[in-house]
């Protein structure tokens, strides 16, 4: 049985609802330590739950970068961006960012979704900052 496109499962929901109470988007977003004027990536990016709060931390000189690591959920992320125009969507694994080019790397409850790990890290490294910092959490690992 395939689901309607655009809507999301009953596991996807509860898992939501659940991150939201164990893992609140803005609590985790302010201990990124993301000041005004930032760049900053968010691998995974799918919900758009950390792409928000991340945006208004970083403020109107500030970008995120969105990498969507699930492409299906590239359209419910699209929808959360509209009104954030700070936010800018980049490609998985090539973010086809400069080197060395963002303050923050955000890896939110996304490893365990990715199937090539070392890419993903390899590329989080890439584009990190000597003195940017990574901030890394999973709950499903």
């Amino acid at each position: 049985m395939r689901r309607k496109k655009g809507l999301k499962s009953a596991p996807d929901v509860f898992m939501d609802a659940v991150r939201g109470i164990f893992m609140p988007s803005a609590a985790v977003i302010k201990d990124s330590f993301i000041e005004k004027g930032m760049k900053v990536i968010e691998f995974g990016a799918g919900s758009g739950s950390f792409a928000a709060p991340a945006s208004k931390a970083a403020g109107r000189g500030g970008v995120v970068y969105t990498a969507c690591v699930i492409p299906e959920k590239e359209e419910q992320a699209g929808k959360k961006r509209a009104s954030m125009p700070n936010i800018v969507p980049v490609g998985f694994p090539d973010t086809k960012l400069s080197d060395a080019s963002v303050d923050r790397v955000l890896l939110y409850d996304v490893f365990h979704l990715v199937e090539n790990k070392k890419d993903l890290l390899k590329e989080a490294y890439r584009v990190l900052r000597l003195d940017g910092r990574l901030y890394f959490k999973d709950r499903r690992m």
